[in-house]
């Protein structure tokens, strides 16, 4: 990610782009429009067609040039005014740290192949801020570090204070996290990650596998054991870094002991699937194929959601239909020498098996979060190493306090 003070800037730019893009749409429409419109008038109305085009391809082309000027010149603008003024970083305020978030979650890959200042790095943050990986700045940001040491990672659209969530609400204090209390109760140091949620799961593994081999290396004190927390999407790049690291023999996969997988779609979300459907249906219809086109090509993060995707498969036709809801990919084996903890929630609060298979926590099935698919794809999780929450959606599961009872039991162990 690029310097605070051009991230106000590349904002005002992406505006641009967005409202540029909207242009664009709204101009194949027009022209979808215009070709039924003139298809009854054959031959006889070639003249008039070709003049309309052109005016409106003039037309829609000086405004989409005036959006691209603009958003250059006020951009700059904005850069400078920042500079000058020192303003702080977007993430630095809960809103921007959410704008962050979800903007990468649903273009992440794209700001990343531009180079974009708006693109995030999967870094360890403290207090809001950035930690590099060093041995100084981490003795710094965590002066009573401890060699037990838990890392969270966040989901889809989230961030690191996403673990935050709710904490008024179920403890009375907006400061209390898993991650505070562990600290509290069992000594274990929490270290939160943000990273881009729009790139592909394999690639955050990728990073997070480097991450955490310079993380156990610069440590003010040596890393005795290590625990694995992640939120939907967190969990498999969890799986993916896990596979990585086994793979290429990194030492700190030895220190892995607990891996805990909250609201993780290991077989994938049907809404991530339903949303790219829709949108391939959409696209059949010429009128509204260009706003179809968001739906059916989201984030390349997005994509792998659909079926819980942790390695890269270059093989896969990744937008092909019989891709949206089929058991498509292999999967791969757990870490062994490591307890694994799947948490699923439900919307109803005794259990309904019709609706936790449909609807589950609203965004992930059950038989999805616990792996327990009937298709050919099983993860091989222990029943009575997880966990099932009645009448709790799945954001609840970032800091509900019975959450927090039981991976305090896991860890504890």
């Amino acid at each position: 990610m690029g310097t605070a003070t051009r991230e106000y800037g590349e904002v005002v730019r992406f505006a641009a782009d967005a409202a540029g893009d909207g242009v664009r749409r709204i101009q194949r429409v027009h022209g979808a429009v215009a070709r039924r419109a003139w298809r009854p008038t054959g031959p006889a109305g070639a003249p008039s067609r070709m003049v309309h085009d052109l005016t409106a391809a003039g037309a829609y082309g000086a405004v989409r040039a005036g959006f691209e000027v603009a958003g250059t010149v006020a951009g700059a603008v904005v850069d400078g005014v920042a500079g000058a003024a020192a303003w702080p970083p977007l993430s630095s305020s809960p809103r921007g740290g959410a704008f962050l978030g979800i903007v990468n979650g649903f273009a992440g890959d794209r700001l990343h192949e531009r180079g974009s200042e708006l693109a995030l790095d999967m870094t360890i943050r403290h207090r809001r801020a950035e930690v590099p990986l060093e041995v100084d700045p981490l003795r710094a940001a965590f002066p009573a570090a401890t060699g037990d040491v838990a890392v969270f990672l966040h989901g889809l659209v989230e961030n690191d204070r996403s673990w935050w969530w709710g904490a008024s609400r179920y403890c009375g204090d907006p400061e209390v996290s898993y991650g505070t209390r562990l600290r509290e109760d069992l000594g274990i140091t929490p270290v939160y990650l943000r990273y881009n949620t729009g790139l592909p799961v394999a690639t955050n593994g990728r990073c997070l596998d480097e991450l955490l081999t310079a993380l156990v290396d610069a440590w003010p004190v040596p890393v005795e054991r290590l625990s694995l927390v992640g939120h939907s999407m967190g969990g498999l790049v969890i799986r993916s870094a896990c596979h990585r690291g086994a793979t290429e023999g990194r030492p700190w996969v030895a220190l892995v002991r607990h891996a805990v997988y909250l609201g993780t779609p290991h077989h994938g979300a049907p809404l991530a699937r339903g949303s790219m459907a829709l949108g391939a249906a959409l696209a059949r219809i010429p009128e509204v194929r260009p706003f179809a086109r968001v739906l059916e090509r989201p984030s390349a993060g997005i994509r792998d959601l659909r079926h819980g995707v942790v390695v890269a498969d270059e093989d896969r036709e990744a937008d092909s239909p019989e891709d949206w809801f089929g058991e498509e990919g292999g999967d791969i084996p757990l870490l062994p020498d490591c307890r694994h903890h799947a948490v699923a929630s439900t919307l109803t609060r005794r259990g309904n098996p019709v609706v936790d298979r449909l609807v589950g926590d609203l965004f992930v099935q059950t038989t999805s979060a616990t792996g327990r698919s009937k298709g050919r794809r099983r993860v091989d999780f222990l029943a009575e190493e997880g966990m099932a929450l009645g009448g709790a959606h799945h954001f609840a599961l970032l800091n509900h306090p019975a959450v927090y009872d039981q991976v305090r039991g896991w860890l504890s162990q």
